[in-house]
């Protein structure tokens, strides 16, 4: 293992997410400043709507480009459990092709949404938090960050721990929040202090 930390964020960018558009871009964009500070990180960053979306794919958290109203364009549902199995998925398929001394020391999982599941077709609940339950035994982290549900019961649902769920107010002061937690807890993760 080499100390590169593999970080996939998970944003919804269904329809109800408009309203905060512009406190996600904001967050996201301290979220990155403040991890490139922080050792050598790759970043997946997964949006999803209807659709997934990935707009990087194992970058260097050096070469990634602020987020704008551009590049995050809130529209139509929250296909948040297709989103969550791609991301497992190809970030498996990447490590599946590394020698043990080039696996990351951290692989990190940081989702956000503002509402249920309501749009996926490939994945379900039960198939996911397999997913969750066997890459937790790899030592991979999820965290998990809600607004408008019910955050426990539904990262309980998707195999998540508690004390990695957080709830959110679904304003720009909660988004705010969110990713403090989350730049926070990833940073535990890397120290060590999970």
């Amino acid at each position: 293992m080499n100390n590169v930390t593999e970080l996939v964020i998970i944003i919804d960018s269904s329809g109800s997410m408009h309203r905060l558009k512009e406190d996600v871009i904001g967050g996201f964009n301290a979220l990155i400043e403040e991890q490139k500070k922080d050792g050598d990180t790759k970043v997946t960053t997964i949006f999803f709507n209807d659709k997934v979306h990935f707009a990087h794919e194992g970058a260097d958290i050096k070469e990634i480009k602020s987020l704008d109203d551009k590049s995050y364009c809130p529209s139509g549902c929250t296909a948040l459990l297709d989103a969550i199995g791609e991301g497992i998925a190809l970030t498996k398929a990447k490590h599946a092709r590394l020698s043990e001394s080039e696996l990351p020391a951290h692989t990190i999982f940081s989702i956000m949404t503002d509402g249920l599941e309501n749009a996926s077709k490939e994945y379900r609940y039960d198939q996911i938090k397999e997913m969750i339950e066997l890459q937790k035994k790899c030592g991979w982290e999820f965290l998990f960050q809600a607004a408008n549900i019910d955050t426990v019961r539904e990262a309980s649902r998707l195999g998540i721990d508690q004390d990695k769920a957080m709830s959110f107010v679904a304003t720009g002061n909660g988004v705010k929040e969110c990713m403090r937690f989350a730049c926070m807890s990833i940073a535990n993760v890397k120290r060590g202090t999970k």
